[in-house]
Formats: C-alpha cells, structure tokens, sequence
C-alpha cells in the first residue's frame, strides 16, 4: 500500500474538476468524506487514495446524475458488483438518448417555426372520409404513449402468429392506434392498438376480437417522425373547430406503413377524427 497524502480540499477540488461546494454536498451525502476533519479550523483533508473516486463522481456529475445515482453506481463499483454497476450507466445512457432526441426534435420545430407560420390550416390536406366497418384483434392499455403503443402491437402479433389456424388468417389492414383522452396524457394515456383481420380467429381473456363500427371522419395525412405529429393534430382541430362540428368517438392513428421498412421521415400516419357533420357538407 502506497503512502498516504493529506491533500487540502481546494487542490483536491482542482484535481478532481469538482468544485469545493460539490465536495461538501458529497460530505454531508456520505459519498465522498474527507480523511481528517482539523478539529479546530475546519480544514478538510482527502488522500491520494480518494482520488480515483473523485474523478469518478465528476464524470457521473457532468453526465448529469443525481446524488442517489452516483451513490448507487459507487456502491455497486466498491462493492465489485460490477454488472450492477454497468446496468446503472446503461440506463443513463438511455436517458441521454431519450433527452438527445428530444432536443433534435426541439430543434426542428423551432426551425419550421422560423421558416413558415406552422399552425397554418391548409384546408386542402383535410378530407372527409366514410370508413368501413373494420374486423380486428384488439388490446386495450393505460400507459406512456411511446412504450406502450409498440408494445401492445407486438403482443397482438404474436397472438395471432401462435392460434392453430394461423395460415388461415390475414391481416387486411394497417394498424390502428385508438386513443380515449380528450387531452394529452404523458404517463396513462388510454390506448387501445387494432388490427384488421380475416380469418378464424377468436378473443382471449385480454385480447378481443371485435368490430370497428363504421364512421364519417375527417382526416389528415401526416409524413414524417411519430414525434413530430403533433403539427397535423394541431391542423385538423382547429378546421374541426372552425367547421363546428362534434368529435363522436375516439380519434384514430393509421400506420400506413412501418418503422422497420421506411425511414424515420417516409414514415406515413394518417389521423381520423370521427365527427358528426352537416348533410350538406357530406355531399362536398
């Protein structure tokens, strides 16, 4: 073992990159105590043994963790659990991720707000549509709008991928997104995803079969990234409201086609908005 040296906390703070007021919320945490406290001036000393440690719990400051993160990683390291460790740092990449694609997506709106008055209605994407009575396989769910939407698709795939007749079914349509709120929720929103199907198929205790009654809807087709619908939301409420007609039922999200075979900006989704309109109007 090396030998030890008493290293005062303003260049222990210059070694570590972290300022003296960080040093002393990490005291008082319990992260990172000095070595010796001088009874009588104060003084705080660390060891050249803590240093490593310091420089670990600057990088962890910068990547933005919280005071319970960093103990948590800390613990998981000295402890040399060191898979428990890594699922820490996993997770917050995660995180930054997330936080990335959400700036970059800031970014882009804030540049269409700069080239053009992005809540113009052009009323010519808007169209009124009689949608046909639709046979699906359905599954309801409360949750976060970007988990659990691809969730409950995957999970209706595989049940009809799993029933004993499956070669004899078909999926007639694309898939439906249905949402009962009539304002946004972030973390439960009321989602239901349907699919279309032919074929002999029947319900489980948590997945039904059942039929999407016919409707008049007004639609718009929006081009581009999920995260970004937003703008053809905004468009065809407010030619919904201009119109004065009523929204009778659950707003819809067609995924015309996938993730997994287009790009993020080819990517097709067209919003229906079941509504009760004038008679006359129809015939337009």
């Amino acid at each position: 073992m090396g030998e030890q040296i008493q290293i005062n906390i303003g260049r222990f703070s210059k070694i570590c990159q972290l300022t003296p007021k960080a040093l002393r919320i990490y005291e008082k945490k319990g992260i990172l105590k000095p070595k010796i406290v001088d009874d009588l001036t104060g003084y705080r000393y660390y060891s050249n043994d803590q240093i490593h440690r310091g420089i670990i719990l600057s990088k962890l400051a910068w990547a933005k963790f919280s005071l319970k993160e960093m103990e948590e990683y800390l613990d998981f390291y000295q402890e040399e659990d060191f898979q428990s460790a890594e699922s820490i740092l996993k997770k917050k990449i995660n995180e930054l991720e997330e936080q990335q694609a959400q700036i970059s997506l800031a970014k882009r709106f804030l540049s269409k707000i700069v080239e053009k008055d992005y809540f113009t209605i052009q009323d010519e994407r808007i169209q009124i549509k009689q949608i046909p009575e639709l046979r699906v396989v359905s599954k309801h769910a409360i949750g976060k709008y970007g988990d659990t939407i691809p969730r409950l698709i995957g999970e209706i795939y595989k049940y009809i991928f799993q029933q004993p007749n499956q070669e004899l079914i078909r999926i007639s349509g694309p898939t439906i997104f249905l949402s009962f709120d009539e304002e946004f929720k972030e973390f439960d929103a009321d989602i239901e995803i349907a699919i279309p199907v032919t074929g002999p198929i029947k319900s489980s205790d948590e997945i039904k079969v059942k039929k999407l009654q016919t409707a008049m809807m007004a639609t718009i087709l929006h081009t581009g990234p999920y995260e970004e619908v937003s703008e053809a939301y905004g468009k065809i409420l407010l030619y919904i409201q201009k119109k004065k007609w009523k929204i009778v039922g659950p707003s819809r999200e067609v995924y015309l086609n996938s993730p997994q075979t287009a790009s993020p900006e080819e990517l097709l989704t067209e919003i229906q908005f079941p509504v009760e309109i004038k008679p006359k109007e129809q015939k337009k």
